[in-house]
């Protein structure tokens, strides 16, 4: 027992030490790539990175949780106390129980946050989507005589700028298929841009075509929802915003209006492929935990960096690849949904298993 409780307590500094490597390190990174290549005002990117992080906590934490395992592990090995645990006959499954335990105690953690927390979550980010939208437009670098959204099909040049008024614009629009706006590409005498609780409008004053064809004598009306001039935030989502509970309502409903129409189907079908697939997930941290340990016991003295190098490798190539052909397979109907929720952790828990038996019986 006291070797578990010395290991148990060895790993969890290590893991709370690895979580806060990792996420500061994401944490730069979120700031760096919505501040340089996305647009968002640095202020908005730093206030909400924290809120970015916490929607990936789901692979972040149990990435932290491998790192910790291949360190505490990694040193037992170096410093031969694994050698001097079989020499004293001790079964090597004792020395695997506190990663066993933490794995569990983080998996039923990531259940709740996933089932429960993220999806609240999501509902604050749909607001953090109107303020970067609004900061985008209000915020416009003062030499700026250019403005550019091409998910939105629009892009404006003007000359003079007042606030949110801009005096003698070119604008160029073009609508998505379907959109009910007209494609514009010409000269406006003035834009303003007017915000309400649900979109971005664009007034639009005295517009003439390019090819002098078309002269609009009433103001025109363009209307875009933030989600449109919102810089890509990379975290976009379908269904993940609801809570397990109402997941599981919406598969009940949609099984039984299954005979009205295809729809139907395909909406249980991803409320399934999504309850599956955070149930999943959860699991992460304990397989991530029991691939991590053997690595770092096999691969001896001088050799950690090679035993994270192997178990990130593992997580990098087979993991996330298995991870987004589930995603793919989530709209194909031939495939068992839990096949598509299960593919990834089932390869790398198959893996950490067989490792562990190796690890066991050798």
């Amino acid at each position: 027992m006291r070797l578990q409780l010395y290991m148990l307590r060895e790993l969890l500094v290590n893991f709370l030490l690895s979580a806060a490597f990792v996420y500061f390190v994401c944490c730069v990174g979120v700031v760096l790539q919505a501040f340089a290549s996305l647009g968002v005002p640095l202020v908005v990117a730093v206030k909400n990175a924290p809120l970015f992080l916490f929607l990936v906590s789901d692979i972040l934490t149990p990435l932290a949780f491998l790192v910790a395992v291949l360190f505490t592990y990694g040193r037992m090995s170096a410093e031969s106390e694994w050698v001097a645990v079989r020499a004293c006959g001790i079964h090597p499954f004792k020395v695997l129980v506190p990663t066993l335990v933490l794995g569990l105690l983080l998996s039923a953690a990531q259940f709740r946050i996933l089932s429960d927390t993220i999806p609240t979550m999501w509902v604050q980010r749909n607001k953090l989507t109107q303020e970067i939208a609004i900061d985008s437009i209000k915020n416009l670098d003062p030499g700026k005589s250019e403005f550019s959204v091409p998910k939105a099909g629009i892009y404006m040049r003007w000359d003079r700028r007042d606030g949110l008024t801009f005096d003698h614009v070119y604008i160029k629009h073009d609508p998505p298929q379907g959109s009910r706006f007209r494609q514009l590409n010409g000269v406006a005498d003035r834009v303003t841009i007017l915000f309400d609780p649900a979109a971005v409008w664009m007034q639009i004053d005295g517009f003439r075509s390019s090819d002098g064809t078309t002269a609009v004598s009433t103001d025109l009306l363009l209307k875009f929802l933030y989600k449109e001039l919102a810089p890509e935030s990379g975290f976009e989502t379908k269904i993940r915003f609801f809570r397990t509970d109402d997941l599981i309502a919406s598969a009940v409903r949609a099984e039984s209006r299954l005979e009205e129409g295809p729809r139907w189907s395909a909406e249980r079908r991803r409320a399934l492929v999504e309850v599956q697939r955070r149930a999943a997930w959860s699991f992460c941290a304990l397989a991530f935990g029991l691939l991590g340990a053997p690595i770092a016991l096999w691969l001896r003295r001088g050799t950690r960096l090679a035993a994270v190098v192997v178990a990130l490798a593992i997580v990098f190539v087979v993991f996330f690849p298995l991870a987004k052909l589930g995603d793919a397979l989530t709209d194909v109907p031939a495939v068992p949904s839990w096949v598509a929720a299960w593919l990834a952790i089932g390869v790398v828990s198959t893996i950490s298993g067989g490792l562990v038996f190796r690890l066991c019986t050798r």
